[in-house]
C-alpha cells in the first residue's frame, strides 16, 4: 500500500506465493493510489473475508458499519466492520495488510447456540468447544491443502475447457461488493448503512 517495489516487498519473503517473481508485477501504483485499486485492505483482502462469511452462512448482511484507517498511505490498512445478517447474526471483520512475513493469521470464531466453533485457516486448525464441556479437535489439514497455491488457477483453465464446474460461484463475489461498498460508504460518512436483502 506503500507504494514500494515488488522486490522490497516480497524479495526476502518465503512464503511458496512469493517465491517466485511473477510473469507481471503488480505496478508501483497498482495497490496504492486509490484511483488505481479503489482502496486498500478492503479490496485487496477483506473481499476474500466477507465472500467467506457468504459461503458460512449464506446469510445476506443487512446492516454495515465500518471504520478504516489509512497509515501513512492513501488507501485503507485497518479495516474494522460490524455487520447484522438478515437472520440477526452478528459478525465482527477486523484485517490489517500491516503484518509480518513471519506470521499470518486468519481466525474465525463462530459462536453458536450450543457451543463455539474455533478455526484458524492459515494453520489449517479446527476445533469445536460445546457449553457442556465437550471439546473436539480435528485433525489438522495437510500443509498442501493450507493453501492449494495453484488450484484456483487451474480450476479456471478448466472451466474455459469445458472440463469443470466453476469452483468459485459468482454469487460470493456479489455478496463480497454488496459488503465492500457499504463498508466503504460507512466509512466515508461515518453512517451505518442498511442493505436491503437479495432474497426473492
Amino acid at each position: 500500500y506503500r507504494g514500494l517495489p515488488w522486490e522490497e516487498i516480497f524479495g526476502s519473503s518465503p512464503t511458496r506465493q512469493n517465491s517466485a517473481r511473477p510473469y507481471f508485477t503488480p505496478g508501483r501504483s497498482s495497490y496504492s493510489d486509490p484511483a488505481v485499486a479503489g482502496g486498500g485492505q478492503i479490496y485487496c483482502q477483506i473481499s476474500h473475508v466477507a465472500a467467506h462469511l457468504g459461503f458460512l452462512t449464506e446469510r445476506d448482511p443487512v446492516e454495515v458499519f465500518a471504520q478504516f484507517d489509512n497509515g501513512d498511505t492513501a488507501v485503507d490498512v485497518y479495516d474494522t466492520l460490524n455487520l447484522k445478517l438478515v437472520d440477526g447474526t452478528l459478525v465482527s471483520i477486523t484485517s490489517t495488510g500491516a503484518t509480518p512475513h513471519s506470521e499470518r493469521n486468519y481466525e474465525v470464531r463462530v459462536y453458536g447456540t450450543q457451543g463455539v466453533l474455533l478455526m484458524e485457516l492459515w494453520k489449517g486448525k479446527m476445533e469445536c468447544h460445546l457449553f457442556d464441556g465437550q471439546v473436539t479437535r480435528y485433525p489438522d489439514l495437510p500443509e498442501a491443502d493450507i493453501y492449494p497455491l495453484f488450484a484456483p488457477t487451474e480450476n479456471f483453465v478448466d472451466v474455459i475447457l469445458g472440463r469443470a464446474e466453476n469452483g468459485s460461484s459468482a454469487r460470493f463475489g456479489l455478496y463480497a461488493m454488496r459488503i465492500i461498498e457499504a463498508a466503504c460508504e460507512s466509512a466515508r460518512t461515518n453512517r451505518n448503512i442498511t442493505l436491503q436483502s437479495s432474497a426473492p
